[in-house]
């Protein structure tokens, strides 16, 4: 496994194993009832949804740990103890912007169309993000996508921490995954306060 496949099938895993563990189970929730209940509780929004997004990203760190072990101890890709605790730090970081989308998407579809969504969304935002193909060999209309999907920002940031492209545009992908970040939540909250009775009839 090299370092590109190493990066690429770990912020994938942020990506897929984030939006399918919580947008089926926040659609089934609101079919259920049970979003319209946590509305007219005394819970705030951030505790259900960082609830969501913890037991997430638990689920991304054992799918990247597998990764690291078929990483350094089968393919033998040269790794440092500290690149790999910012490595994982950096796609972790990733996680909420996935969460969020998980959670928009579970507020706005019905259980049983979430998961061919989710495949609608997290397949191609991987290949234009350039997770399993280098971006270079695409096309022009292709890599001009990239700088606008989440996935592409937290890839470049593990790819600088991994020492393969400098550290000068750093800055700007921690900034733009943090834009992201915060407009992905935004929207999700604003569906969430918005849902009313329209839970009841997902």
């Amino acid at each position: 496994m090299t370092r590109n496949l190493y990066i690429g099938y770990s912020v994938f895993g942020a990506l897929a194993a984030t939006m399918w563990g919580i947008a089926p189970v926040v659609a089934s929730e609101r079919r259920l009832g049970w979003l319209a209940l946590k509305r007219v509780s005394p819970m705030p929004l951030y505790a259900y949804f960082a609830a969501k997004t913890i037991s997430g990203a638990a689920f991304v760190l054992i799918i990247h740990l597998l990764l690291t072990v078929l990483a350094v101890f089968v393919s033998r890709t040269p790794i440092t103890l500290s690149q790999w605790l910012l490595f994982t730090l950096s796609f972790l970081a990733a996680v909420p912007v996935f969460a969020a989308l998980g959670f928009l998407l579970g507020c706005l579809v019905s259980p049983d169309s979430a998961s061919g969504l989710i495949n609608l969304i997290a397949m191609p935002m991987a290949i234009l993000s350039g997770l399993w193909l280098p971006l270079e060999v695409m096309p022009e209309a292709v890599r001009s996508v990239a700088p606008f999907l989440p996935a592409y920002h937290a890839s470049q940031i593990s790819r600088t921490i991994l020492g393969m492209q400098e550290v000068d545009m750093l800055p700007l992908h921690v900034s733009m995954l943090a834009v992201m970040t915060a407009i992905a939540i935004g929207a999700a909250a604003w569906v969430w306060r918005r849902g009313g009775d329209a839970d009841n009839h997902a």
